[in-house]
């Protein structure tokens, strides 16, 4: 005669090892479905061009110059401008934003008042 033995423990030890194997399969593919995440290389010194948008103010200052310059000064500031700022691929203008003297260039005013040019050395997209 035979005799089947059902052993409880056995049960739970497969059962365990099921749902263990279970659990580390949802969790690979839930890891393996998850969005891809940006990865930034970029070092210091950046600065995005979306923040050039809209009016700024702009006041030059002289913070150094040559002994025989007499009739300039460390600390000498310039007038206050509203700008704007024109993104080229070499250089960051910053054009005067209103005209000078109203309507003697209706069609683009300020184009022509270039205040600061800084230089660009690189574009680069992320």
């Amino acid at each position: 005669m035979k005799t089947i033995v059902n052993s409880s423990s056995e049960n739970t030890i497969m059962n365990t090892k099921i749902t263990t194997l279970f659990a580390i399969v949802a969790l690979a593919g839930a890891v393996g479905c998850g969005e891809a995440v940006d990865i930034n290389r970029v070092g210091p010194n950046v600065t995005k061009k979306d923040i050039f948008v809209g009016e700024w103010y702009y006041r030059s200052t002289i913070v150094d110059k040559q002994f025989a310059n007499a009739d300039d000064f460390i600390g000498f500031e310039g007038g206050m401008e509203r700008i704007r700022w024109e993104v080229t691929e070499h250089e960051l203008l910053a054009l005067r934003s209103y005209e000078r003297l109203p309507g003697t260039d209706p069609s683009n005013p300020g184009a022509q008042n270039i205040l600061a040019v800084f230089p660009i050395v690189k574009h680069f997209d992320i």
